[in-house]
C-alpha cells in the first residue's frame, strides 16, 4: 500500500512536469528510417547467437551476472538498511 501509494505521487509529479513542457516534434523521416534498420540489424542477428548459446540460457545467466558484479553495493546498501531499524541493535 506504501509503495503504491509512493508510485501513484512520483506518476502524478512526472504527469504534471510533462505536461508542463511543450510538444516535442518529431524526428525527420531519414533519421527514423535509419534508427529503424538498425534495431532490424541487432534483433533479426539475434537470432545467430543463439547458434552458439540457447537463449534462456542468456536470460538466466545475465541477471547473476550482475548480482555478482555489484554484488559490493548490494551488501552495502542491506546493511544501511539493516543498520537503520533500531530494534536490532547492529552498529
Amino acid at each position: 500500500m506504501i509503495i503504491e501509494g509512493l508510485l501513484n505521487i512520483i506518476k502524478t509529479i512526472l504527469t504534471f512536469i510533462l505536461g508542463i513542457l511543450p510538444n516535442i516534434p518529431n524526428l525527420p523521416d531519414n533519421l527514423l528510417n535509419s534508427i529503424t534498420s538498425l534495431f532490424d540489424l541487432f534483433f533479426s542477428n539475434a537470432g545467430l547467437l543463439g547458434l552458439f548459446i540457447r537463449i534462456d540460457t542468456i536470460k538466466i545467466i545475465v541477471p547473476i551476472v550482475l548480482l555478482i558484479i555489484n554484488f559490493d553495493y548490494i551488501y552495502k546498501f542491506a546493511m544501511w538498511l539493516i543498520k537503520k531499524i533500531p530494534m536490532l541493535g547492529i552498529n
